[in-house]
C-alpha cells in the first residue's frame, strides 16, 4: 500500500476536529476502507505526527489516535488552506518527488511568500 497524502491530511484534520486528552478517537472517512485508513495511521505514528495506541496484532494493524503532536499541528496548520495544499501537491509532483518533508518545505516557503506579500502590502 502506497502513502496517500490526501488522505494522510484528511486523517488530521479529523483527528485536530475531534481530539480531546487521552480520548481514543475512531477514524472513518467516507471513500476510503479500514485498512487504507490504519495503514496511513502507522506513517502518521511512525512519523511521530500523531499520539496513538498501537493495539495491532500479529494479523491485523490497528492504531488508535488520540491527538496531533506539535509536529503534526504544524503541518496541518500549514496545510490548512485548500489552495496551498494543491499548490504544494502540484510543485511536488512536478518534482517528481512528493515526500513528507518536501511537502513540508513547499507549504513553508508558499506560507512565507503569503506573509511577506502582507507585510509589503498590509
Amino acid at each position: 500500500m502506497a502513502r496517500d497524502f490526501d488522505l494522510i491530511r484528511k486523517i488530521m484534520l479529523d483527528i485536530r476536529e475531534r481530539e480531546k486528552l487521552g480520548e481514543i478517537l475512531r477514524i472513518e472517512i467516507e471513500g476510503y476502507s479500514v485498512d487504507q485508513i490504519q495503514f496511513q495511521l502507522v506513517l502518521l505514528k511512525e512519523e511521530e505526527l500523531i499520539v496513538a495506541y498501537d493495539f495491532s496484532a500479529s494479523n491485523k494493524i490497528e492504531i488508535a489516535p488520540t491527538r496531533l503532536t506539535w509536529a503534526g499541528n504544524d503541518f496541518l496548520d500549514l496545510a490548512m488552506n485548500d489552495n496551498n495544499w494543491n499548490k504544494a501537491k502540484k510543485i511536488a509532483d512536478g518534482a517528481g518527488a512528493t515526500t513528507l518533508e518536501i511537502l513540508r518545505k513547499i507549504l513553508v516557503e508558499i506560507a512565507t511568500e503569503v506573509a511577506l506579500g502582507m507585510l509589503k502590502h498590509p
